[in-house]
């Protein structure tokens, strides 16, 4: 592979993360890989997650659908090639996480708030009997 082709895939999958199997893709998530094929690996921009099956992925871009294989095996089933699948994040999977950690925080705060209460109230209790 020259450099700019190397370059253009660097750029490509930029905002993508490489995963692997069990895959927990979501329907409709962008997906981009690298698979064998005509004979050698290839880079693809590939298309929207449709479903999973018999160790391909569906992918769909407008009215079109293909697949491509996530492993070939030789004759013998034995595993020759893996392909490698990169999943692009979005915004909203930013503002998704975003929530759910600020729904986090907020419980972690009142159980912080309750807890001081509570720690405040014994305080108050042993001073009064001069209990250290």
């Amino acid at each position: 592979m020259d450099q700019e082709y190397i370059e253009y895939i660097r750029s490509e999958l930029e905002n993508c993360e490489e995963i692997t199997p069990p895959f927990n893709i979501k329907p409709k998530q962008r997906i981009k890989y690298i698979t064998h094929s005509k004979g050698k690996e290839q880079f693809f921009t590939g298309g929207y997650f449709v479903r999973l099956g018999n160790e391909r992925i569906v992918l769909s871009k407008g009215n079109s659908q293909w697949s491509f294989p996530t492993k070939i095996r030789d004759d013998n089933n034995n595993v020759i090639y893996t392909s490698r699948i990169f999943i692009e994040h979005t915004d909203s999977d930013c503002d998704d996480k975003l929530s759910e950690y600020i729904e986090t925080i907020k419980a972690q705060q009142l159980v912080i708030e309750k807890l001081t209460l509570k720690y405040n109230r014994l305080k108050d209790i042993l001073d009064q009997y001069n209990i250290s």
